[in-house]
């Protein structure tokens, strides 16, 4: 981009590359070199800066300001009052936050969506096929994406959520795994993801430094909140948040203050509607390896439960209050959540009458949302696993649904 605007800027285009720098107090020093500036002892580096550009039309790109970005906010904001033909471009995990930025987020590259039947052809129009396909014949030259290979690189890329880097970094293991076996380690993703360009900076070696260093720059109260937020399996809403993360360590009033600092510093998705958020599948195992070791997955994991628990509830009794259409989205769209509880409560055994009543009150779903089959595993296998003398109101209900969903079978 900056390149491409030369032209534009007759009194030059300079970067200044902020990404080693660990003392603040650096950053004016590394811009005035940048552009070529005299530093005199007499005067304040960062005083001197905007004078010097004052009466120049340049472009200046303050490159990785995130881990110094209250430094760079301040001198952004001088140069931009006292400089009207400077253009100032920077590029930070969050937002600098002065008057006149425009924010232009990025997003992961393209992949193909889950359902999506794709030949060769239309799958490199995907920018992350793309990538995947660049780099890995890059390091094996009779790489070919195949029609028998795409399905699996298109899933590659999908659960690296597009992630440049950690497509890089996969694209890089060709060298010992083939694509499918690649595609099957991703489980142990920071594992495997090693091994980036020993000429780039530490946290763009492995996919684990990358998370580390975000992650590294978040606040106590922040740190606390991403790890827990990984035991959402889908989307959650800012109540759903509240409800299962807030405690003695994060206040309720704090939550929604918090999930959009994380939701700032990229941490956390917003969904298009900005009512719903979503960790990135490689942000969420991390939040997962780090919820573990701080002791503290198997209680979030009940107030998960606890939480999806009423809300299964909640959607059972407002069954006939609304309508089915309207009705069956607002039990879709927390499915993924629903399934991970009833992964953890039955398949687990970690609480089979919790998992019981989830299965049982999403009842109507199982019979109109088209996933009798998927409801009759869930039941039957809490009906085998629960004590029927301790829980006999959660044995009926799961009785009763469990024959009205065969009765649906037979009659199909």
């Amino acid at each position: 981009m900056a390149a491409d605007m030369l032209d534009r800027f007759p009194d030059g285009v300079w970067i200044a590359d902020l990404a080693p720098i660990a003392d603040p107090d650096s950053v004016s020093s590394v811009v005035a070199k940048a552009i070529e500036m005299n530093q005199s002892e007499a005067e304040r580096v960062d005083e001197l800066i905007p004078r010097w550009l004052k009466d120049k039309r340049s472009l200046l790109v303050l490159d990785n300001c995130e881990h110094v970005v209250e430094r760079v906010a301040r001198l952004a904001d001088s140069i931009h009052r006292s400089c009207p033909e400077v253009r100032i471009v920077a590029t930070s995990r969050q937002a600098l936050a002065v008057g006149g930025e425009k924010l232009w987020r990025l997003r992961s590259l393209a992949v193909p969506s889950t359902h999506a039947e794709l030949d060769s052809a239309a799958a490199i129009q995907f920018g992350a096929i793309a990538l995947f396909v660049d780099r890995a014949s890059l390091v094996d030259q009779s790489f070919r994406l195949t029609e028998e290979s795409v399905s699996v690189v298109a899933d590659i890329c999908r659960r690296l959520d597009g992630i440049a880097l950690a497509i890089e970094l996969a694209a890089a293991r060709l060298k010992v795994l083939s694509v499918r076996k690649l595609a099957q380690k991703l489980d142990e993703r920071f594992k495997i993801l090693t091994g980036g360009s020993r000429t780039a900076l530490p946290r763009q070696q492995t996919l684990r430094a990358l998370i580390d260093w975000s992650y590294d720059l978040l606040s106590q109260k922040e740190q606390i909140l991403f790890s827990r937020l990984g035991i959402f399996a889908g989307s959650f809403t800012l109540e759903a948040a509240t409800s299962v993360c807030a405690d003695h360590d994060i206040e309720e009033i704090d939550v929604f203050d918090l999930v959009g600092s994380l939701a700032d510093k990229s941490l956390v998705v917003t969904g298009g509607d900005q009512e719903r958020y979503h960790l990135l599948e490689s942000t969420r195992e991390y939040a997962l390896e780090r919820l573990s070791a701080n002791g503290e997955r198997e209680r979030l994991a009940r107030r998960h439960a606890e939480h999806f628990l009423s809300l299964a509830r909640e959607a059972a009794n407002s069954f006939n209050t609304m309508p089915l259409n309207r009705w069956l989205a607002g039990v879709e769209i927390e499915l993924e959540n629903y399934r991970a509880v009833l992964e953890w409560a039955l398949r687990k055994g970690q609480d089979t009458a919790l998992g019981g009543a989830v299965a049982a009150a999403l009842e109507c779903f199982w019979w109109h949302g088209g996933v009798e089959a998927e409801g009759r595993r869930w039941i039957s296998l809490a009906l085998d696993r629960i004590d029927k003398g301790e829980h006999p109101e959660e044995t009926a209900a799961l009785t009763h649904a469990l024959r009205l969903l065969t009765s649906r079978l037979l009659f199909s």
